[in-house]
């Protein structure tokens, strides 16, 4: 069967991924606890138009649940979007949740080319100062990446990137001289929901096998969510508050946002 690009790209990436992560030691972040990153990527009306009013729904009970649980999150913003609501921003900031970026205007990264890339690191690194944070990491929408974006995010001295993988605990994913990029693995997200067409029961069952997995492992990974999916149904949202209780309540695990675990990973790699 041949397989289309899209499909082949992705391939590709994971089957590169495992032979780089094989190449080096696991960056193990913490041999007492599993560690968690939880993290939302927030796109509001550019993913998809019809949904902004669940995307605000969403991220504005979210962050009330995060708040609730004392969890501080990894919020992956669309940068046109970080522009339309300085209100959310305000939270997320306030909150000392930490940010990284889903791209300006919700780009399929892959896609794009060295200057494109640049232009979209350029861009985002201007909001983010307007701000008063700074830039650290990217998500990419979709999870559509390429190596020629982690060479881009290297140059221009990015610490982290956060995409789907095979694999526990985060590597080096792309180096040059002294400079480092840390890949933080997705174990799981919240895009089930869609592609799967499960319950918010079921989720929550994913959801906690994951958790348990890094806590009785000692491992590390990242669980996504999304405002408008999240935002669409009170029975996600209550499982989501329930996924907070759980994951407080585990004596074996901490959560970290990416960039705290891109610092923990460089500590350990130090240490190697």
């Amino acid at each position: 069967m041949k397989l289309n690009a899209r499909t082949f790209r992705a391939k590709f990436n994971q089957a590169s991924c495992s032979i780089i992560r094989l190449r080096q030691p696991a960056l193990q972040l913490d041999e007492s606890y599993g560690m968690l990153t939880v993290f939302h990527d927030y796109e509001g009306k550019y993913a998809r138009a019809d949904k902004q009013e669940a995307s605000l729904y969403g991220v504005s009970k979210i962050l009330d649940l995060e708040q609730e649980y004392g969890v501080k999150a990894t919020y992956n913003i669309v940068g046109k979007l970080m522009l339309d609501v300085p209100h959310i921003m305000e939270r997320i900031i306030q909150g000392g949740h930490d940010v990284g970026s889903h791209s300006y205007s919700h780009n399929i990264l892959a896609k794009l080319s060295r200057g494109e890339l640049e232009r979209d690191v350029r861009l985002m690194k201007d909001i983010f100062y307007s701000y008063g944070i700074e830039l650290e990491g990217i998500r990419s929408p979709q999870s559509r990446w390429s190596f020629l974006q982690t060479k881009v995010m290297l140059e221009n001295e990015l610490a982290w990137s956060a995409e789907n993988d095979k694999g526990y605990n985060p590597y080096i994913i792309c180096k040059k001289s002294t400079r480092r990029l840390i890949r933080l693995p997705i174990i799981l997200d919240d895009w089930e929901y869609m592609s799967g067409n499960i319950s918010a029961d079921e989720m929550y069952a994913k959801l906690v096998l994951k958790v348990d997995i890094l806590s009785e492992r000692r491992l590390y990974g990242a669980i996504g969510f999304h405002p408008w999916v999240q935002g669409e149904d009170d029975a996600r949202l209550k499982v989501f508050g329930e996924f907070l209780k759980y994951v407080t309540e585990k004596a074996s695990l901490k959560t970290v946002t990416f960039s705290e675990a891109s610092v923990l990973a460089r500590r350990t790699a130090a240490l190697a």
